[in-house]
């Protein structure tokens, strides 16, 4: 039955592992094929990653230049906001120049129509004076025809005192025009100053507004200045000669001339007065304008000042957003840097991926060529199922099944004789009485156990001579039916003690138990869940199992005789303790 259902699953397996051969093989032609298709792909991924590392090289060269372009934008943001800076500085004084200039101009307005109004009025009296001189003229041919008729002394004196009037007027009118002069470059000094010009510019002013009035003036003196000589020469006439007529006559043709001179310097006057005057006129047009101009200047630089102001803010955040870029751009070009150096590992692991992949392909397509192509038949099925002849060899010899079952019937044989010594043997009396425990219990167990070693000593020799029992072990043995002896006789002396009657029977039903959960006759599996965990707790469990390997094995049962003896010291333990107990009993009923 064994070898027909191994025949019957070996050809299941077998049939199995050629169809699973056949799929290994055609799985491997596949892969080879994928193989293949990858190291194809693995020589594209290979082209784009040589690919990709050239434009992560440019990439890189284009952050670093951006990095460095973004450096130089920093540093030139930063020029540039500390030159808005200055000029916002720059702006701001020219703004408060202009509005001192405008001020000044507004000055140069007022001082100017002054001055037009004082030439207005140097005009007026030049022409005044133009008249007046033609008819001073008139008057002084009147006078003198008339000094000429009338009387010499007289008229002479009376024309001495009218040429130093004269006289004196012209030197005054000359001082008025002398100082009108100098109040004029006062005027035009205190004006420059508003407009905070330097020397030459206020010498230039001065020059400028005081060259037509010094013009005029240089004019009217040198028409007046004749007059005054002809009068001083005519005086002088009148004071030295000695003929009065004469010398009257002389000083009022010299009189006559001066005042034709003075009635021609006088109409120059007045014509150069008007000219004087058109010039100031434009003067003060000219003054207004630029009032005007410097207002809207101001303005300009004002606007200018506050744009300025906004740009420096502005500038600011430039300068910081550029630095800010500069950064960014280093870390990147540094990113950059790195990508491209992973990028060359890349390449490198591509080239490593496309040779392994193809190594593997041509790996593969071996294996799947050297995988054979069996074809599953009965007679292949045959062969591989029953390829050898098998001989059975028995390690441990069990000739006969009265060897198989002699450790069973040992142990139960070994437990009859603990029953039947109890039942025939007085176990409690004691042939004298003794002194204590342990003396009671020594008496007894050297009948108890001595009839136990020499049962067991018996069932041997009966078993090697009668029974033709021939155990691999002879020592082993006798010393496993031995320790079982005692094992037995203590345990059921000790139920006898203790339970007295009830004892007896107890014993009778654990007999009944070690038959059924010993294993001596089928494996304890098939004995039953209940004899199974009853098992390891009864003695002649392990005698069994011991007595097997000591006749029909070559291996000593150590663990199997360790456990005996364990239960033989319990059980003696046991009746120590009982006898023990009895004595005190005993002791205790005599008093």
């Amino acid at each position: 039955m064994q070898r027909q259902l191994n025949g019957q699953l070996n050809a299941a397996y077998t049939k199995t592992l050629a169809a699973g051969l056949n799929k290994v093989g055609r799985g491997m032609a596949t892969a080879s094929t994928g193989a293949g298709k990858l190291a194809k792909g693995s020589a594209t991924l290979q082209s784009g990653s040589q690919q990709l590392t050239s434009g992560l090289q440019t990439s890189a060269d284009g952050e670093q230049r951006l990095a460095t372009s973004a450096g130089q934008l920093a540093s030139g943001s930063a020029e540039y906001v500390a030159g808005v800076h200055s000029a916002s500085a720059g702006s701001q004084t020219l703004a408060g120049g202009l509005a001192q200039s405008a001020s000044g101009a507004q000055s140069v307005g007022s001082g100017a129509q002054k001055l037009s109004a004082n030439l207005a009025t140097l005009q007026s009296g030049s022409q005044t004076l133009a008249s007046q001189s033609a008819a001073f003229s008139a008057q002084l041919k009147q006078f003198a025809q008339t000094l000429a008729a009338s009387n010499t002394g007289a008229a002479s004196q009376q024309l001495a005192t009218l040429l130093q009037a004269t006289a004196q007027t012209l030197n005054a009118e000359g001082q008025a025009q002398s100082a009108a002069i100098d109040q004029t470059k006062s005027n035009v000094a205190a004006t420059a100053a508003q407009l905070n010009l330097n020397a030459d510019q206020t010498a230039q002013l001065q020059t400028a507004a005081t060259s037509a009035y010094s013009a005029t003036a240089a004019k009217q003196s040198a028409s007046v200045q004749p007059l005054l000589t002809q009068l001083q020469s005519a005086l002088t006439t009148l004071s030295g000669s000695a003929d009065q007529s004469s010398k009257l006559s002389t000083a009022l043709d010299q009189l006559t001339t001066g005042a034709d001179r003075l009635t021609a310097g006088t109409t120059q006057i007045a014509n150069g007065a008007a000219e004087l005057s058109a010039g100031s006129t434009q003067l003060v047009a000219g003054s207004t304008q630029l009032a005007n101009g410097s207002g809207k200047l101001l303005a300009g630089a004002t606007n200018l000042n506050s744009g300025l102001a906004v740009l420096s803010s502005k500038g600011q955040t430039l300068s910081t957003g550029a630095g800010q870029l500069a950064t960014g751009a280093s870390t990147l070009a540094a990113g950059g840097s790195q990508l491209v150096s992973g990028s060359n590992q890349l390449q490198s692991g591509t080239a490593s991926l496309s040779t392994g992949s193809q190594t593997l392909a041509k790996k593969l397509n071996a294996g799947a060529s050297a995988v054979p192509k069996l074809k599953v038949t009965q007679a292949t099925t045959k062969m591989l199922t029953s390829p050898t002849t098998v001989k059975a060899y028995e390690r441990d010899s069990v000739p006969n099944n009265g060897t198989a079952m002699a450790p069973y019937m040992a142990g139960v044989a070994l437990y009859v004789l603990a029953l039947a010594v109890n039942l025939m043997y007085d176990t409690v009396s004691p042939h004298t009485k003794p002194k204590n425990g342990v003396q009671w219990w020594a008496s007894k167990s050297v009948i108890i156990n001595g009839v136990a070693v020499l049962g067991g000593t018996l069932e041997y020799l009966f078993l090697r001579t009668i029974a033709g029992l021939k155990p691999e072990q002879g020592f082993a043995t006798w010393l496993v039916i031995v320790l079982t002896a005692l094992v037995l006789m203590n345990m059921v002396t000790w139920l006898n003690l203790a339970l007295k009657q009830l004892g007896s029977f107890v014993a009778m039903v654990l007999l009944v138990l070690q038959l059924s959960s010993s294993a001596g006759t089928y494996p304890i599996v098939l004995s039953g869940t209940f004899f199974e965990r009853l098992h390891p707790y009864l003695p002649i469990s392990y005698t069994v199992d011991a007595l097997r390997h000591t006749i029909m094995m070559s291996d000593w049962p150590s663990t199997d005789l360790w456990v005996l003896i364990g239960f033989f010291i319990a059980f003696a333990a046991l009746l120590l303790l009982n006898y023990t107990r009895r004595f005190f009993a005993d002791q205790s009923q005599c008093f």
